[in-house]
């Protein structure tokens, strides 16, 4: 799962384990994540029971920002 704006990944159901970059996590019941820019959270299609839910934002900064 990649997107091009950082997001907000929810994993909720039964236990399961999850890749994010390098790093291998067991997720026994739910959990959340933040996925930056450019990175992958991988959810293996054998996690049947488990129910994914994805926000993704996109970060502006105000017109008057760095103006003095």
């Amino acid at each position: 799962m990649a997107s091009e704006n950082p997001s907000f990944i929810f994993l909720r159901g039964k236990s399961c384990t999850v890749q994010l970059g390098l790093l291998a996590l067991h997720v026994n019941g739910s959990a959340l994540f933040h996925v930056g820019r450019g990175q992958m959270l991988h959810v293996p299609a054998v996690a049947q029971e488990v129910e994914v839910y994805q926000a993704s934002y996109q970060v502006q900064l105000p017109q008057s920002a760095g103006i003095a």
